[in-house]
């Protein structure tokens, strides 16, 4: 007797009772008459044993219809995969916006869920730069100040790596501009360490201090002037920013600059010409000149910058002894 001739009716009670899924999947996949009235048994069983891992499967690697066929059974309850991901956090790694869209829609999704390195699905879209996804999430109401296990912030994330247009969506939205992460450092600050002009420029439009700190008293100009960022420290300086701040170490803008960024003179002048004073010394009684002057590794001296703090350090000196004589 063929299968075929068995009623459908009663195909549907056996394949109720059975629990392993590459059973009802074989017989699926033997014609189109089994697989158009069965597939959905198989979904079934999967969301009944194997807690819907095919959305999740559908959610990591992208595909839509599986996702769809998943979540036509049975409501839907929040699930996570081996390493604590929900389908809406892999979607969003995914960036398959169809699915994240249909997931959005759910009843019983929980916007707030954590992943990796603890961040929400908002955290996670404003990191990866997914825009869309961080407007809908937003319009779901997702907590703007969630914070991951670096206590960094979707704003401070979006920030990092320069994602101008996510990081205006979530101001507009009420993001805190001066939230600070494990390290004290602010979403301006980490713009401005990665070298993203426009994204310190809007911060500072939107009013972020130019001059804060984090736990070892570097601030955003710091930070700019040792990855050698003329145009984000010209930002910076003329928002305001001390051209001779101090960290714990006594460090100044133009000494990380001298250390760190030898081929960026056009930091180095940018700071000169804004009053960074060249004769201040850290709390190893080092000189801006005299570290420059130093080989550190592989950065051998930069003789333009050498001879240009050499120059200041030497103008600076004689205006300074001019001053005294004048107030003898």
């Amino acid at each position: 007797m063929s299968l075929l001739s068995v009623p459908t009716e009663l195909l549907e009670l056996i394949l109720e009772h059975l629990d392993r899924q590459s059973d009802i999947n074989a017989l699926v996949q033997t014609c189109h008459h089994f697989y158009d009235n069965f597939n959905g048994a198989l979904y079934r069983l999967n969301v009944k044993l194997f807690s819907r891992s095919a959305l999740l499967w559908a959610a990591r690697f992208g595909h839509e219809g599986t996702a769809a066929k998943s979540l036509k059974e049975r409501p839907f309850v929040e699930i996570y995969d081996e390493n604590g991901l929900t389908p809406l956090l892999l979607a969003i790694n995914s960036n398959c916006e169809s699915i994240f869209r249909r997931l959005l829609m759910l009843t019983g999704l929980d916007l707030e869920a954590k992943g990796w390195v603890r961040r929400t699905p908002l955290a996670t879209a404003a990191s990866l730069g997914r825009q869309e996804m961080v407007k809908l999430l937003l319009e779901k109401g997702a907590d703007l100040e969630s914070r991951d296990q670096d206590c960094q912030t979707p704003l401070i994330l979006a920030a990092v790596d320069g994602h101008e247009e996510i990081v205006k969506l979530l101001l507009d939205n009420g993001a805190s501009l001066e939230c600070k992460d494990i390290l004290g450092q602010t979403a301006v600050s980490w713009a401005a360490e990665r070298g993203h002009a426009k994204t310190v420029e809007l911060l500072l439009v939107k009013g972020a201090v130019p001059d804060s700190s984090d736990n070892y008293g570097r601030t955003p100009l710091s930070f700019a002037a040792k990855n050698g960022h003329d145009t984000v420290a010209k930002l910076l300086l003329e928002a305001g920013a001390d051209p001779n701040s101090k960290t714990m170490d006594g460090n100044t803008p133009l000494i990380y600059a001298a250390m760190y960024s030898r081929e960026a003179v056009a930091v180095i002048r940018l700071l000169l010409e804004a009053g960074s004073d060249p004769t201040i010394m850290n709390n190893g009684g080092l000189t801006a000149v005299l570290l420059a002057s130093t080989d550190w590794g592989t950065k051998d001296p930069n003789i333009v910058v050498v001879n240009l703090l050499l120059q200041e350090t030497t103008r600076w000196m004689r205006a300074r002894a001019a001053y005294y004589n004048c107030s003898w």
